[in-house]
């Protein structure tokens, strides 16, 4: 009803446009948080600690959205309380408020986090050794946690008898799965710090962890060697054990992305905001870890210091999400592709999984140098060596210097450092800094669309601030801070990815421009 074309046609765009108010989304976000400590020492020098923290994040989300339902039976002529009104999208000059508000809804949600921890520790010296006497500290934690999700009736994500998700009764929001879980950990550490001679320092440590399904030990041990007065090398080798979250265990949820859909012919098409839900994993495993770093620290004077870092970080078993861009360039009509009945993409399932393996290598560099009493310079750098990767589809790829469209890295230049300027006077301080991103690539096919490339510019900026410290009584001060982000308002690079999507990487770039600053902190 209401088509005045005569012939069936498709409806592309938003019950509600700009013409109407825009619906309130307001969020409410509570956070608790208290710890109980207690400190001594024994009667043969020994230190103990201990420790209880408890804390509470309750997050409360209202989103209004449409009723998918409703909105179709107005389109039908037998919309609004009485079942017999109509909603022309091609006419709304007698569009009636009843009919707005019965395909209205407001969605409402509630995540709340608890956390227990109980920590204890002690420490003291075992021996004396020639070159000096031996640390030690073991120590125990126990956690438990618990994770919930509440959500009104329309929101709740329910699954059918073979266990996918229904989609809920909305045109935009996808939902969120209702959830009530727990879990208890166990994690037992020992370390020590062993003066092997007068210029090298051992230390090594072992840590022990209990989760309710699985367990794991994993040692560090770590180097440092005074090779002379100017001159430091230090280097450590360790594992590391990380489990999911509540969250990727047992949790569904959706959000709206801009996922890129394609023709029969693999010509792209404009980007569509469509739902990305998110299933938990009850059966992830644990991720693991090997870690390895070296470094040296050279002072050729007291007031000029480089450091040098050299790490590498090999993944077993990485915890992560699929990527929805990807899932649907690799099989447009796959299982977890979700079409309209007319063809068009309404939403895509994505998984937490398991990746085999992701290694990665970098170098950190660092040189801070003491000017004068007020001045110093400082520089520091990071650059990706390799950040090699495997997909949910089994195919490994090189994600540094990638935009990763396709894969679950985020957007990753290879290259990011500052330069900084520092002066200190009596009760002022100032600054500028330089901030440097390096360029990458976004792998996107451009070479039948005129004017844009698949690269993407480096991008500096620089940025400056100034503070002044006022004594207001002899137990009060204020500081005021002034400041100047993008000082010389640098436009982020152009990143294409697909026709209508955004025309810069939000992830590494900043759109704002120059921005300007001011804020007062006193304490008493």
């Amino acid at each position: 009803m209401g088509n005045p074309f005569g012939v069936g046609v498709v409806w592309l765009g938003r019950p509600l446009g700009a013409s109407y108010e825009p619906a309130l989304s307001p969020r409410e976000n509570d956070t608790f948080r208290t710890s109980f400590n207690l400190v001594g020492t024994f009667d043969n020098g020994w230190g103990w600690d201990t420790a209880l923290t408890y804390s509470k994040n309750n997050y409360t989300q209202y989103q209004q959205d449409q009723l998918k339902s409703r909105l179709l039976a107005a389109l039908g002529g037998v919309g609004g309380p009485n079942n017999d009104e109509l909603f022309s999208p091609f006419d709304r000059s007698n569009l009636s408020q009843s009919v707005i508000d019965d395909f209205t809804h407001m969605t409402r949600s509630e995540k709340t986090t608890d956390l227990l921890v109980l920590d204890a520790v002690v420490d003291g010296e075992l021996y004396e050794l020639p070159a000096g006497t031996v640390g030690f500290a073991t120590g125990i934690q126990v956690r438990k946690e618990s994770f919930k999700v509440e959500t009104d009736d329309v929101f709740e994500i329910k699954f059918d008898e073979a266990g996918d998700p229904i989609p809920v009764d909305l045109i935009f929001l996808q939902g969120l799965s209702e959830v009530d879980v727990d879990k208890t950990s166990f994690a037992m550490f020992a370390e020590s710090i062993i003066p092997v001679s007068e210029d090298i320092e051992l230390k090594a440590a072992l840590r022990y962890e209990k989760l309710e399904n699985d367990s794991s030990i994993d040692p560090k041990l770590a180097v440092r060697w005074q090779i002379s007065d100017q001159f430091i090398m230090r280097a450590s080798a360790s594992t590391a054990f990380r489990e999911a979250s509540l969250s990727q265990q047992h949790a569904s949820s959706a959000v709206i992305t801009s996922i890129t859909d394609y023709e029969l012919d693999g010509t792209p098409k404009s980007p569509a905001f469509v739902g990305v839900i998110a299933t938990g994993n009850e059966d992830l495993k644990p991720e693991e870890s090997k870690n390895y770093n070296i470094g040296f620290i050279y002072n050729p004077t007291e007031d000029l210091d480089f450091k040098i870092d050299y790490w590498r970080v090999d993944y077993t078993d990485l915890i992560t999400v699929e990527n929805a861009q990807g899932k649907l360039i690799d099989d447009p009509n796959g299982v977890d592709i979700i079409r309209s009945d007319a063809g068009f993409l309404s939403s895509v399932k994505v998984n937490y999984f398991n990746s085999s393996s992701v290694n990665v290598e970098g170098i950190d560099f660092e040189s801070t140098w003491k000017l004068s009493d007020q001045f110093n310079l400082s520089f520091n750098a990071s650059h990706f060596i390799s950040y090699e990767l495997t997909k949910d589809n089994g195919e490994v790829v090189e994600a540094a210097g990638s935009f990763n469209v396709d894969n679950f890295a985020r957007s990753m230049p290879e290259t990011k450092g500052s330069f900084n300027l520092n002066w200190v006077g009596e009760s002022q301080r100032a600054s500028l800094n330089i901030n440097y991103v390096s360029s990458y690539e976004t792998g996107v096919d451009v070479s039948a669309i005129p004017n844009e490339s698949s690269h993407v510019d480096s991008f500096t900026t620089v940025d400056t601030q100034y503070s002044a410290n006022f004594g207001l009584t002899e137990e009060a001060e204020a500081v005021l801070t002034l400041g100047i982000k993008n000082l010389l308002d640098e436009m982020p690079p152009r990143t294409y990815i697909a026709a209508g999507s955004l025309s810069y990487d939000p992830k590494q770039h900043n759109p704002l421009g120059r921005v300007l600053y001011a804020k007062v902190k006193v304490a008493f």
